[in-house]
């Protein structure tokens, strides 16, 4: 059984009003840009541990929208990744962005993420990524209709007890 992993796509409104994504360097592949994600740890819900990775990797704070979905990542991961609306963004200096030294962050616009993405020689593209950001893009637009002054949530981004071991693939 593979690790399971959670993790968000962490978006906001660029100054030109235009939606953008948050993306990071992996730190094994270089060429490979991704969403900030990680291990859960025991007794941790998924989206804490999305939160969680989030902050450590990317140095962004949010709020989550919605679930996006899961996934059968590399090296058999199952990954559930969540829309994050970022409210903050750390400053080097701010310690709980622990890999601040070790992986850029790149703020895009989504077209431009997906260039991004699949500019990745095909041996080593990982097509679950596109997959999510796809997924958000039209998440975004349909939750936040434009304005994120109007989305209100009264519902929990956690899985149901029922797709706990349902993985897109």
């Amino acid at each position: 059984m593979g690790k399971k992993v959670a993790g968000c796509v962490p978006v906001r409104k660029g100054e030109n009003g235009e939606w953008q994504v948050l993306l990071v360097q992996s730190r094994f592949k270089p060429d490979i840009w991704l969403f900030p994600k990680g291990g859960i740890e025991k007794r941790e819900k998924n989206w804490d541990a999305a939160l969680r990775e989030t902050v450590e990797e990317a140095g962004v704070c949010g709020r989550i929208l919605c679930k996006l979905g899961k996934w059968k990542g590399s090296n058999e991961q199952k990954l559930i990744m969540y829309l994050l609306l970022v409210e903050q963004e750390l400053p080097k200096s701010d310690s709980r962005w622990k890999e601040r030294n070790e992986r850029p962050r790149t703020w895009l616009s989504f077209d431009q993420a997906e260039k991004t993405i699949l500019q990745v020689d095909t041996s080593i593209r990982r097509p679950e990524l596109l997959e999510m950001l796809l997924l958000a893009k039209a998440r975004i637009l349909t939750l936040m209709d434009n304005s994120p002054e109007s989305y209100s949530s009264d519902s929990s981004p956690e899985e149901d007890e029922n797709d706990k071991e349902v993985y897109q693939q």
